[in-house]
């Protein structure tokens, strides 16, 4: 799929995320203060939503689609505490340490071999 074509914008924001998996992050979170985290190639911002939705009081999605943030944007709008920023999975653009939490969920086959 072609992640930055305006055709396939909406493809990754016309669901949410799958209630065991909120059930398993949150469980092994458990007490840890997460207060900043990273979704690393968020796409349209399921996970993005979904880590605000569980108690983290800001959450980066990061991708490096300008279609797939815009969209995310969309499916984010009007949640406090979220923001996008585009970059890379292997070159962010966000500062080393600044984060308590980074997912990087289905990401690993869209990277390049190195």
């Amino acid at each position: 799929m072609d992640f930055h074509h305006t055709k396939n914008k909406w493809s990754y924001t016309q669901r949410n995320a799958n209630v065991t998996w909120i059930r398993t992050y949150t469980s092994l979170i458990g007490n840890h203060s997460i207060k900043q985290a990273f979704d690393i190639g968020c796409g349209g911002g399921i996970y993005t939503k979904a880590l605000a939705e569980m108690g983290i009081p800001f959450v980066t999605g990061v991708d490096s689609s300008e279609v797939m943030l815009e969209a995310a944007t969309e499916n984010c709008r009007g949640r406090k505490g979220i923001r996008f920023h585009r970059g890379d999975a292997l070159v962010t653009g966000l500062a080393s340490a600044s984060c308590d939490l980074i997912l990087e969920r289905a990401l690993i086959h869209h990277l390049p071999e190195l």
